[in-house]
């Protein structure tokens, strides 16, 4: 839906499904989806758990995801008898004739999904492909992805369309399916499972946090925000651990409804400005039907001085919040609260079109103001707290921040940078395996830059930088488990605060390859940690924790134990340094390689004298070190 035209979102808005352009949800965590079909009674719809229990009613769809619901119209099946019996067959023979399959074979889904996509100006057509689709796919799903024509007959007339009671045919199927799948009579759930999902996260105030409550209930919901609340109730003793809300819903209960939609007690009814898509369109205000604020351009006329603007998809109604909210104080607040919010975010829907032209216009040159959406992401302030800790760490240290300079012209830290540098590079002449060491470390950038092949990908390294020390984290995909390295040996308890970070590690690896595609990733959130079994452990931190890291990356391949023996002995360890240090100068994705290398030939003559000045200063700090003790 994300990438519909506007005639095709102002045609499902037509036919009473427009709620679903606001639906964010791509995916389904699987975690807790048995545990809900359990806790479901299918005769009585009582959601049943811990005590506690409520019932789930149309309604609760029509919360949930805005489908329509006509208590006057059920929605009526094609008959079930055989073809020759049939009095709706020329109906599905229809159907199959305009897909080019057999009076008796299946329409596959990926059929409609081209058909859909053909039709980019909407149309009759496209809406009976799209609500054919959706209840296929996932209101009332088929084992085998093709199309359920039980619905053909309520697709004939369009119009018609938005007068079924669609939001009872989900429960009614989704009732079936659990009944069918706990006799054992399916072994793959055919109900639209996401509605009981929903239902609980806003019926269970678990911690005691209130959910939004604006309709449609799909819309506050992201896979991200799914995920974390999920994962939040398995580190509970069980599911269901919280309180109900008693009072808050049915939200849509409460309303007066009107060809199967929620309408306001005005005159300016909500079908009116939402849905009535072939009169606006009329008057060339086409941009009305676009879900949010993106576009929308409020009515200005020309002889009046008032300007309307048409409420976006989710924004509550004044009806909506009136029947929430029992003080009149609170009540008018909100109102204030709604109409500032829709008035100021179309005008800066027209400030983001201006940002995004000047961003086309200069590619080389992107201007981000405070009004992009870059800064709309808490992640982002999260990184920018990051990056300015770690400034002030710095700034604090002995020389501050001249000390982590390399190479710049004016910098107090440059010439001792120059000199610990060359003591890494030429202390020991390994020139001969400075190739292979350089095409693997070419091979982990190009990993880092996210070039590599899904498909063979085993394992991923994640290298972390935590109280001036560096450890590893494996994640390995073939044998399902997340490994830990680290030269350091921990104590119980810090082992399980080590547990904890890797559980958030797991859950953003798992969402960052998902997004690329890779199919073990929704998996990872699941995979046990493991320490493994390393020969060179040490019993205190030192500087060669990064060297640990990167020879780990270099040579571990996923077994329970991994033994270096060049690790084990300092001078070896200075010998490693230098070749990679050595590497990584040498690499082509070095942006600074040849200005590095100028200035290594022009300090080639007094090579000697470093080298003495170095000597001389690492028996001046071990001198040092011995005085202070």
């Amino acid at each position: 839906m994300n990438n519909f035209s506007v005639h095709k979102k102002r045609d499902v808005m037509e036919i009473g499904f427009g709620h679903l352009l606001s639906m964010k949800l791509t995916r389904t965590v699987t975690t807790m989806l048995p545990w809900l079909v359990d806790c479901f009674d299918h005769g009585s719809c009582m959601f049943l758990f811990g005590g506690k229990e409520f019932m789930i009613d149309e309604y609760d769809v029509y919360d949930v995801f805005g489908l329509p619901l006509n208590p006057s119209k059920d929605v009526v099946e094609i008959s079930h008898t055989a073809n020759e019996r049939n009095p709706d067959f020329h109906i599905k023979l229809k159907w199959r004739n305009d897909f080019n399959v057999g009076p008796n074979e299946n329409i596959k889904l990926g059929l409609i999904e081209e058909r859909i996509k053909d039709l980019d100006m909407g149309g009759e057509e496209f809406k009976r492909m799209f609500v054919m689709h959706a209840f296929s796919s996932f209101f009332s799903p088929t084992a085998n992805r093709t199309a359920d024509l039980r619905i053909a007959k309520c697709l004939m007339d369009v119009d018609e369309i938005r007068t079924y009671n669609w939001s009872k045919y989900v429960l009614d199927r989704l009732c079936e399916a659990v009944r069918k799948y706990k006799n054992g009579d399916l072994d793959y759930f055919t109900g639209c499972v996401m509605l009981l999902q929903l239902v609980y996260f806003h019926r269970l105030k678990f911690r005691n946090k209130e959910v939004d409550c604006n309709l449609p209930l799909v819309q506050h919901w992201t896979d991200e925000n799914v995920k974390d609340r999920v994962s939040s109730e398995t580190k509970a003793v069980c599911f269901g651990c919280g309180c109900l809300d008693t009072t808050t819903y049915l939200v849509s209960k409460k309303l007066r409804f009107v060809d199967g939609q929620a309408v306001e007690y005005s005159k300016d009814l909500m079908d009116e400005v939402n849905y009535k898509g072939k009169k606006k369109s009329s008057e060339g205000h086409e941009n009305d039907f676009d879900t949010g604020f993106s576009r929308g351009v409020p009515n200005v006329s020309s002889y009046q001085q008032s300007i309307t603007f048409p409420l976006p998809l989710g924004t509550p109604s004044t009806e909506e919040i009136l029947s929430r909210e029992s003080g009149d104080v609170r009540a008018l607040f909100l109102l204030m609260k709604r109409d500032l919010e829709v008035v100021t975010n179309f005008h800066i829907a027209a400030l983001k079109e201006k940002v995004c032209a000047q961003l086309r216009a200069f590619p080389l040159c992107p201007l981000v103001s405070q009004i992009h959406t870059f800064f709309s992401d808490p992640k982002v302030f999260e990184m920018m707290d990051e990056i300015v800790n770690i400034v002030l760490s710095v700034k604090n240290m002995p020389g501050g921040l001249n000390e982590i300079c390399i190479f710049l012209d004016g910098s107090s830290g440059a010439k001792n940078a120059e000199v610990k540098f060359l003591e890494l590079a030429f202390k020991e002449d390994n020139a001969s395996q400075v190739d292979e060491l350089q095409n693997c470390w070419h091979e982990w950038l190009t990993v880092n830059n996210h070039g590599f092949n899904l498909d063979t990908l085993e394992l991923i390294f994640i290298p972390i930088f935590s109280s001036n020390h560096y450890f590893l984290f494996v994640v390995n995909i073939p044998q399902k488990k997340i490994q830990f390295i680290d030269s350091l040996s921990y104590d119980k308890q810090e082992k399980c605060a080590l547990c904890q970070l890797c559980e958030c590690l797991a859950d953003q690896v798992s969402m960052f390859f998902d997004g690329m595609g890779l199919v073990n990733a929704p998996y990872i959130i699941d995979y046990p940690m493991e320490f493994v079994t390393l020969n060179w452990k040490s019993s205190k931190q030192n500087v060669d924790c990064g060297l640990y890291v990167m020879m780990s990356m270099l040579l571990f391949h996923g077994s329970d134990e991994f033994s270096c023996d060049n690790l084990k002995k300092a001078p070896m360890r200075r010998v490693l340094r230098a070749k990679i240090c050595t590497a990584l100068v040498l690499s082509e994705r070095n942006d600074v390689r040849s200005e590095i290398l100028d200035k290594m030939k022009a300090m080639r003559p007094s090579r000697p004298q470093l080298q003495k000045e170095v000597e001389q200063r690492r028996k001046q700090e071990l001198e040092d070190l011995k005085k202070n003790e």
